[in-house]
């Protein structure tokens, strides 16, 4: 607070109004946590004084968010109410979402944080579907900010707008440093024109560069249209808000005493299990499940899933859940997950809504791999399921990245069966074991970078690292594939063991062959796992993003 205040000092004099402003509602919120409510009071109308005459967005969310809650606090509901729809409004601004890095946060919490806070809040007030618009909009932010952040690369012939795009808004953002907001407005409002039509024109484009605005109407629509069963998440520092669409559309909202502080030891105890453990850690393992079912999924979600185990239920998780094995959370009955429901995963309510539709109705295939001794009888057992003129097969040398985009156009499965660790510090940099051209390195963006439409895309033994605390890899190793053109994604949480993971995979596509939906097939395939081995190490390590079908 004293550092603050003085440079309070400073912005007065050399007359920094933007800065005045953020320092005012960064010195509200501090002494809000400091319990001083008169002091932050008196901070909070100095600040929406300064920002609301130079139309900060940045500043204001903040502010009246703040005002919510103390005039929450103090039983004015009404006017709390209005506050809210007021830090609603300036949340939505693209000037209020700056995507600044860790060095240069102005503001005692981060955008993530307030920000889950605000849906929090609107929750509470039954102001449910403001809530879940603004939560996907936070979502899509924390992803673009990673994108951005690790080097994210997209495709040669979209370089030329993404860039202009990125950089205007950044540019945007610096200007601020010099001149108000308000001065901006003309810019701002060009910028916005640009990237409404790039929206129109190339969603998925679009969804790397800044959130795609999406309406209540176009959510319920594509989640019956699917016929599934939406669970999204939204997890705070030490609470979690959890929205539910069910088959006639109605959504509910609730929030859970569980955040990230409580979330990401549970389930990297997950990850970092042992196949051969003993049976006190499979004990242990097993306590840890229950726990996660308890705390994730409460009475009220329970009574909305569907009663019929065929009908997929969606799941759109959010940090460390991206790295949690839905399928293997344990009921009060001791029962799976998987076991009373078919599940699929979707990286985010905008990939779910912007899902292409069915490229092929054949089930031909390409079979990828660049260790060709290392995944030798992955390769020659899953090429045996296929008739042989559905099967393209791209072996050692013959796996080279560019001829894999190939060799993928007009297929509707293309097999990967190379492992492939992901990285925790940035696993858009993770090596694939696929030559490049004159056998260089290629990394998952290159990947990422390829026209890959196809129904599905296998990588049988991805894994995830224990340090991967925020669910970074499966959140960007599947949007990665998602911008690329691929509708489903099926990937694993860890590689071991071997012989059980490869024998799941014989089973999914049979199912898939025989008319199952992936995601039916996946549920089978898991479940004949599960009989002969009812160790989750042994059978949930796949995790499948998409549809479903």
């Amino acid at each position: 607070k004293v550092h603050l205040l003085s440079a309070l000092s400073l912005f007065k004099k050399y007359r920094e109004p933007v800065s005045q402003g953020r320092t005012y509602a960064a010195l509200a919120e501090l002494c809000w946590n400091l319990k001083d409510t008169a002091q932050a009071e008196a901070y909070l109308k100095e600040g929406l004084a300064i920002s609301e005459k130079i139309n900060d967005d940045a500043a204001l969310w903040r502010d009246y968010t703040l005002l919510a809650r103390i005039q929450l606090a103090q039983g004015l509901v009404n006017e709390a109410r209005e506050s809210l729809a007021s830090a609603l409004s300036f949340f939505r601004s693209p000037q209020a979402g700056s995507f600044s890095s860790s060095e240069k946060l102005e503001f005692p919490s981060t955008r993530e944080d307030l920000g889950q806070q605000l849906v929090s809040l609107l929750v509470q007030q039954g102001m449910v579907e403001q809530a879940l618009l603004a939560a996907e909009q936070l979502k899509e932010e924390t992803f673009i900010n990673e994108w951005h952040r690790r080097g994210g690369e997209v495709k040669p012939y979209d370089r030329d707008i993404y860039n202009d795009l990125v950089l205007q808004r950044a540019h945007l953002h610096a200007a601020e440093s010099t001149a108000t907001p308000d001065t901006l407005l003309k810019e701002w409002k060009n910028w916005l024109t640009r990237f409404q039509q790039l929206a129109a024109d190339n969603r998925t484009l679009a969804r790397l560069i800044a959130p795609v605005p999406t309406t209540i109407g176009d959510i319920v629509k594509e989640v019956q249209r699917n016929q599934a069963t939406v669970i999204d998440y939204l997890v705070g520092e030490h609470s979690t808000v959890l929205f539910t669409i069910d088959l006639g559309g109605r959504i509910t909202a609730d929030i859970l005493p569980v955040g990230r502080k409580e979330l990401q030891p549970q389930v990297a105890s997950l990850l970092g299990a042992s196949a051969r453990a003993d049976a006190a850690a499979r004990q242990s393992e097993r306590r840890t499940l229950r726990l996660l079912y308890s705390e994730l999924i409460p009475d009220k979600v329970r009574s909305i899933l569907p009663s019929n185990p065929d009908q997929t239920v969606v799941i759109i998780p959010d940090g460390i859940l991206f790295n949690l094995p839905f399928a293997a959370l344990i009921d009060a009955q001791g029962k799976y997950l998987v076991e009373s429901h078919t599940l699929t995963m979707a990286s985010s309510m905008g990939v779910f809504l912007d899902i292409p539709p069915r490229y092929c109705q054949d089930l031909s295939v390409v079979v990828a791999d660049g260790q060709p001794e290392a995944g030798k009888d992955e390769t020659s057992i899953i090429s045996s399921l296929f008739e042989p003129e559905l099967v393209t097969h791209l072996v050692g040398k013959e796996a080279e990245i560019n001829t894999l985009q190939e060799q993928a156009r007009g297929k509707a499965v293309v097999h990967i069966a190379s492992s492939l660790p992901l990285q925790a510090s940035n696993p858009l940099r993770s090596v694939l074991p696929i030559p490049g051209k004159d056998a260089k390195q290629v990394t998952a963006n290159r990947l990422f970078e390829l026209s890959l439409p196809s129904d599905l895309v296998v990588w049988s033994a991805t894994s995830v690292s224990t340090k991967d605390l925020q669910g970074t890899a499966v959140k960007v190793f599947s949007r990665g594939l998602s911008y690329a053109g691929v509708r489903n994604v099926l990937m694993s949480l860890w590689i071991e063991p071997g012989p059980h993971r490869t024998a799941e995979l014989v089973e999914f596509y049979k199912s898939n062959r025989s008319g199952l939906n992936k995601a039916q097939a996946l549920r089978k395939a898991q479940m004949l796992a599960m009989s002969r081995d009812p160790s989750p190490r042994s059978w949930a390590a796949f995790q499948l993003l998409g549809p479903g079908y």
